[in-house]
């Protein structure tokens, strides 16, 4: 009896299992039905075709702005400031007189000299009329030119000293500040100025690593700066003709104008140079590149099938980046020229989805579809 007991056990077990079993059937296939009743969702985006294009690889340096005149004034002799001729930051003209030190003694000496050839003078035509009477002799005669030579020569050395007290502009320029004031002592050797030439064009130097410096050629370059924003072209005038041992980098030198004075001599800039040949590539809109852990990609839209309920399929497409330039990115390989890829917007796509173009994208993609 007691098996029997056991089978109405399980076949009451099995009963519940089963209505269980068709109620949950029920649910889900009613569920499935009820989520098929909805369409197929879509997202709307902008396009654009892929174009056909050229591109040359783009070289980026930091360059450094250089004035085509620039000198450090340093007093060559000691002495007490007598005059100053510049303000601080101030323009100056050529030959302008900067610095004038105290030159009484050495003015002092040299009209001492001056008296001391004079009198070498008397005596030396004095000496040589006596000779020609041989009333004295002519080594006598000689000494006396020497002598006469000799306060000349001395009388020109301390000219010099004084006319090196007396710091002059070499060239029309811009001073440094300073806080130099009559009076004050400068030893020989300081530093008086920096003068920066006024000219209207600078130099950009900047170094490229020698392996991209033997494929340049192009002979401008694109200076820019971040703050404020500004962008111009320079040419290239000059390089190094050797490889500097340290960096194994080759110096460049470019012209750039700069006649509103936006760059100072010192400032930090940015440089472009294009590099090597250029090559046929694909260029699309920078939006409508994507990039994730595979890589940068795209999304081609293709017709979608008959009876869907959008006009395209995003077709996810793995793409080679050559460079993102302004407001286009530039393509090596993963499409064709002539495809419709998804651009504003694309961030909202995944392969294999309906995709609707909005009426706000360009003629070109408008006519594609």
């Amino acid at each position: 009896m007691k098996w029997r007991s056991w089978l109405v056990v399980v076949v009451l077990a099995v009963a519940i299992v089963g209505v269980l079993g068709t109620v949950k059937y029920l649910q889900i296939s009613s569920a499935i039905a009820f989520a098929e009743s909805f369409p197929e969702p879509s997202e709307t985006v902008l396009a654009s075709l892929a174009e056909a294009s050229n591109w040359q690889q783009t070289e980026r340096a930091t360059g450094e702005v250089v004035a085509t005149q620039t000198v450090e004034v340093k007093a060559e002799y000691p002495g007490t400031i007598a005059d100053v001729g510049f303000a601080p930051g101030a323009s100056v003209a050529a030959d302008q007189v900067l610095l004038v030190l105290d030159s009484r003694e050495e003015r002092a000496q040299l009209d001492a000299l001056r008296a001391r050839a004079e009198l070498a003078r008397i005596t030396l035509k004095r000496n040589e009329s006596l000779a020609n009477t041989s009333a004295v002799s002519r080594q006598t005669a000689d000494t006396a030119r020497a002598e006469r030579d000799a306060a000349l020569a001395e009388a020109r050395g301390v000219q010099v000293i004084i006319d090196k007290k007396t710091l002059r502009a070499p060239f029309s320029a811009r001073a440094g500040l300073h806080e130099w004031q009559v009076g004050q002592f400068v030893a020989d050797g300081t530093t008086i100025t920096w003068l920066v030439g006024d000219s209207d064009e600078v130099w950009v130097d900047f170094a490229l690593p020698q392996e991209v410096a033997l494929g340049v050629l192009d002979d401008t370059v694109q200076i820019s700066t971040a703050q404020p924003p500004w962008t111009g072209r320079a040419e290239l005038i000059a390089r190094e003709p050797y490889v500097e041992q340290r960096s194994r980098n080759v110096r460049f030198r470019a012209l750039l104008k700069n006649s509103d004075a936006r760059l100072a001599a010192g400032a930090i800039v940015d440089v472009a140079i294009a590099v090597g040949t250029p090559l046929p590539v694909l260029s699309v809109p920078a939006t409508a590149l994507r990039s994730d852990a595979f890589g940068p990609h795209v999304f081609i839209l293709q017709p979608a099938e008959e009876g869907a309920h959008a006009a395209f399929r995003a077709q996810r497409r793995e793409v080679e980046l050559l460079e993102i330039r302004g407001a286009r990115a530039y393509l090596g390989s993963g499409i064709e020229a002539g495809e419709q890829v998804a651009t504003d917007g694309s961030f909202k796509l995944r392969d294999g989805g309906l995709v609707n173009i909005s009426s706000g994208t360009d003629n070109s993609a408008a006519t594609a579809q």
